[in-house]
């Protein structure tokens, strides 16, 4: 913020319409002046709060946060999707620091200063994090919670440890909490999410094999986003996620799984955009670019 400084014959008229000039321009500017002039005080102040931080704006960007192995190859498929949506992403991860398609910095250590270098980039309208146990432990978190937390598996060896670090993302999620069905200590979190009762989605992740639950967890309002390698297509059923879709939609993967990647990468990023809201034409036509050629990534349902 600045303040100018104008002269001007007549303050009362607006300066357009007289001769004046600039005198300076302040670069911390004191608005003391407007509350103490003997004419009635004018809240400067609070007009330049509310400008910055208007009443229907909460100051905040979605963020999804991303725990396990294959976060940098989600977090790029989510990056296509955010900017397919209109929507500048940035992300942190062990693969770099990216803002949409462009790498701008190596990760130093998924800590603080890695998120809060996306976090107060003002161009990024929505953020991709890794979380690194290690990291979070030593230095905390940038952020106070998120939208989505995205757990691929837990790379921690103790089994306690890993429940409390699992319980303590699931409590940084306000929407919906993205899980492998192939993992036990997901499996055993959304138990403990269910007896708490949250008003939060559960979108589960499956591979061929890992979908005998799958009538389970829709009775419940939850959400399976599920690979079928006989057809290469990935099905979404349930609603409970808030944006997910609420029928049976399905997706060809060949443009992801043509890459070094696995299935569930791709699995994942319609998972998590799909718990934010995003369109599923939208999803389609973003990852219909992310394979060798452009291949499609087309909406089968």
């Amino acid at each position: 913020m600045a303040g100018v400084d104008f002269l001007s014959p007549d303050i009362s008229k607006p300066i357009d319409t007289v001769r004046c000039a600039v005198n300076e321009v302040n670069n911390y500017p004191s608005p003391r002046a407007h509350y103490i002039t003997p004419t009635p005080p004018r809240d400067v102040g609070g007009a330049v709060i509310d400008y910055l931080f208007p009443a229907e704006h909460r100051g905040r960007i979605p963020i999804v946060a991303l725990l396990g192995q294959q976060a940098s190859d989600i977090a790029r498929l989510l990056r296509l999707t955010f900017g397919a949506a209109g929507l500048a992403a940035g992300s942190a991860t062990r693969g770099g620091l990216y803002l949409g398609q462009e790498r701008f910095c190596d990760a130093r250590d998924l800590g603080p200063r890695d998120t809060a270098t996306i976090l107060q980039d003002p161009a990024v309208e929505t953020a991709i994090l890794e979380i690194w146990p290690s990291q979070l432990i030593k230095q905390g978190l940038a952020w106070d919670a998120c939208d989505t937390v995205v757990i691929d598996g837990m790379p921690l060896q103790d089994a306690e440890e890993s429940k409390r670090f699992a319980d303590l993302l699931a409590c940084l999620a306000r929407r919906a909490l993205v899980l492998n069905a192939g993992s036990m200590s997901c499996r055993k979190l959304a138990e403990r999410q269910r007896k708490e009762e949250r008003e939060i989605g559960i979108v589960w992740v499956a591979a061929d094999g890992e979908v005998e639950d799958r009538g389970a967890w829709l009775s419940q309002g939850e959400t399976v986003v599920a690979w079928q390698s006989d057809t290469g297509c990935a099905t979404v059923q349930g609603g409970q996620a808030k944006g997910a879709a609420d029928e049976s939609t399905s997706f060809d993967l060949a443009a992801t799984t043509a890459q070094d990647v696995t299935p569930k990468v791709g699995l994942f990023a319609i998972a998590a955009a799909l718990s934010l809201g995003i369109d599923p034409a939208i999803i389609q036509t973003a990852l219909a670019g992310s394979g060798p050629n452009g291949q499609a990534l087309r909406q089968a349902g």
